[in-house]
């Protein structure tokens, strides 16, 4: 894609440059990716501190709202897979996606079911670990070894949306595409019900996305009115969204949560805005691709790892610094390592004759590797 993006002649609004000239990346998603992922290892790794110090509950303070963490991911995977599809065959997007995720994903899977079944003493069949390896083990009936996999399947869930978006020819009109989805949205939450349409949206999470999409095209075309309707009913979904869920993931809140989720959850929204739609590129630090390259494998392998550590050490009063560092020390390593090997292999496959032919997209396929999720 060229550094200069296309121009909407009815838009109102002159956006910059879309990404980075020399490497085709947005350097504040990295920034943003890394955010995300420490604010959900803090809410998993917090209150088990607090176990083994013998104090049971949620996570002290504000790290019970670290979970939000995944509503920032998924703006921006609605803001980077708008970006992907564009110029791109529904073959090719997947299959890019595939290769994207998957390296990875079953490092840590295989990494995760061993500290499962050796330290935490979880038995793991192999019916189950293959069922983890398609990211889809719910609709084979198989529970998630790690609970975190659960938002690749929304994921993917994403990922064949925006395919079908892009067979039918609509990813051009990704301002219409992004506030229909909205408005169908706020009309389940206002009670309509229709077979199959809950989660053909992605009902409630579809919101977070259709935002991403919604700051993309805006982003790449301007601000136009539609856009401007598409942004403000996804941001009244989200909240919507926020309040139906936020119970799920704070067992024993405060009266107020509900409010202080709504505010986190409508600030991070415009801080996701404001950084990607600024033509002044506040945030756009090329050292910051190194924190956006060991997000993935973090997110994968923090609760895995870290947790499945923390989790199974005997209750003490406190903890020993030399043990802290430790558990930090390997948790850095081998994350660091997964994103190494993500980094070095992804490329290889992308590549690679035989996936370049089932994409259908040779060249394509290569160059759009610095712009993934």
């Amino acid at each position: 894609m060229s550094a200069e993006p296309m121009r909407n002649p009815n838009s109102t609004v002159s956006i910059g440059n879309l990404t980075d000239s020399n490497t085709g990346r947005l350097y504040s998603l990295d920034l943003l990716r890394f955010a995300a992922a420490i604010s959900v290892t803090a809410y998993h790794h917090a209150p088990l501190f607090e176990r083994v110090r013998g104090v049971a509950g949620d996570s002290p303070s504000g790290f019970r709202f670290g979970y939000l963490g995944v509503e920032l991911f998924f703006m921006i995977s609605g803001f980077v897979i708008a970006l992907s599809v564009q110029g791109r065959g529904w073959r090719s997007f997947l299959v890019h996606r595939a290769i994207r995720l998957y390296p990875t994903f079953w490092v840590s899977l295989l990494i995760s079911s061993v500290l499962a079944v050796t330290v935490a003493g979880d038995h793991v069949s192999m019916r189950t670990f293959v069922a983890n390896a398609t990211m889809l083990p719910g609709y084979l009936g198989e529970p998630f070894i790690d609970g975190v996999y659960w938002t690749l399947g929304v994921e993917w869930k994403f990922y064949v949306l925006m395919a079908a978006v892009v067979a039918a020819g609509f990813h051009d009109r990704l301002d219409r595409v992004g506030a229909l989805w909205s408005g169908v949205l706020l009309f389940i939450h206002a009670g309509i019900q229709v077979p199959g349409l809950r989660s053909a949206v992605m009902f409630p999470y579809g919101a977070y996305f259709a935002f991403g999409v919604l700051v993309m095209d805006t982003r790449l075309h301007g601000l136009t009115r539609l856009r401007s309707l598409g942004l403000a009913l996804s941001m009244a979904g989200m909240l919507l969204a926020t309040q139906s869920t936020y119970k799920g993931f704070i067992s024993k809140g405060e009266a107020s949560d509900h409010l202080v989720v709504s505010a986190i959850v409508l600030v991070l929204s415009c801080l996701f805005a404001y950084l990607l739609l600024s033509p002044q590129r506040i945030l756009e630090k090329p050292h910051f691709r190194l924190l956006g390259s060991t997000t993935y494998p973090l997110y994968l392998l923090h609760a895995g790892v870290g947790s499945t550590l923390i989790a199974n050490w005997r209750p003490v009063h406190s903890i020993p610094a030399v043990i802290l560092l430790s558990i930090g020390i390997t948790s850095a390593l081998v994350v660091s390592a997964t994103a190494l090997f993500e980094v070095r292999l992804v490329p290889r496959l992308a590549r690679s004759a035989m996936i370049s032919r089932i994409a259908g997209q040779v060249p394509r396929l290569a160059q759009r590797t610095t712009t993934a999720n």
